[in-house]
């Protein structure tokens, strides 16, 4: 009987490792200019994800990006993981495209706040 609970356990140390991967850091010989943007849209998308407006995009645009049914953090991952790879304009890109989906999301989640009907003179 212990011995399944050994294996039990170490089935679950191996699963929960596997699941729990790190993030992806920018590097110390990353270009400035792409890290500069990949920050920027890091914030951006964070307070995307604190409006609850964070985005996810089915297919990827224009091919900037690999895989299906992704989020703005995972697709932020991705460009950091282009700039690690000395892809910095890619990055860029990518890092702007996300940025600016992001601020748009917020934006338009302030202002459906704030609809309602016309009142036109009422």
């Amino acid at each position: 009987m212990k011995i399944h609970l050994l294996f039990a356990g170490l089935a679950l140390c191996i699963a929960t490792s596997a699941i729990a991967a790190d993030k992806p850091t920018l590097q110390d010989g990353v270009d400035a200019g792409a890290k500069a943007a990949i920050e920027s849209a890091l914030a951006a998308n964070k307070a995307a994800k604190a409006a609850k407006v964070e985005w996810l995009w089915a297919k990827p645009v224009r091919k900037m990006w690999k895989g299906n049914k992704k989020t703005a953090t995972k697709v932020l991952e991705q460009a950091i993981e282009m700039a690690n790879d000395g892809k910095h304009e890619d990055a860029k890109k990518l890092a702007a495209y996300v940025e600016n989906a992001a601020k748009q999301g917020v934006m338009q989640a302030d202002r459906a706040a704030k609809a309602g009907p016309a009142l036109y003179g009422m």
